[in-house]
């Protein structure tokens, strides 16, 4: 279901995960209107790729606290991005994206996948793959696949 998202190139994924990693998931700037800040991209990215979860998986996905995911959530839930509902055992609150969220998601990843389309035109295949190497070293990445599986919330 959730395919269309995550059939970008490495190179695509790899720079939008550049471009979406954030000092700011602590304490962010402010938005422009009617544009999301860094982290409330970056938190409905982790919700469209792995939701519906609960504020607690996607906080630990995020290395955030619950109250700042709460408040990131809010914030989207305002805008139409996401949407809560009841968990199974109704103690529980799952957050998932809306169908406008998804398609936010997907439309970042689309310009993301133009932008390395025409960097690798420009560089060629092996430069391009020289140029993920050296900005993986320089960049520090948050593999949320890998907390996921490790926090056991697949």
């Amino acid at each position: 279901m959730r395919q269309h998202l995550t059939s970008t190139s490495p190179l695509s994924a790899f720079l939008a995960e550049v471009v979406m990693t954030s000092y700011y998931l602590a304490e962010p700037p402010q938005r422009s209107a009617g544009l999301l800040h860094d982290a409330e991209m970056k938190c409905l990215k982790v919700v469209a790729a792995y939701g519906p979860m609960q504020m607690r998986e996607l906080a630990a996905a995020l290395h955030v606290t619950k109250p700042r995911v709460t408040k990131l959530i809010a914030d989207l839930h305002e805008r139409g991005f996401t949407e809560c509902t009841v968990g199974p055992d109704k103690r529980t609150k799952l957050v998932q994206s809306t169908p406008a969220g998804l398609e936010l998601v997907a439309s970042v990843r689309r310009r993301y996948q133009e932008l390395a389309n025409r960097i690798e035109a420009k560089l060629g295949p092996d430069k391009a793959q020289t140029l993920k190497q050296l900005l993986a070293e320089i960049t520090p990445l948050t593999d949320f696949e890998s907390t996921i599986k490790r926090k056991g919330m697949s």
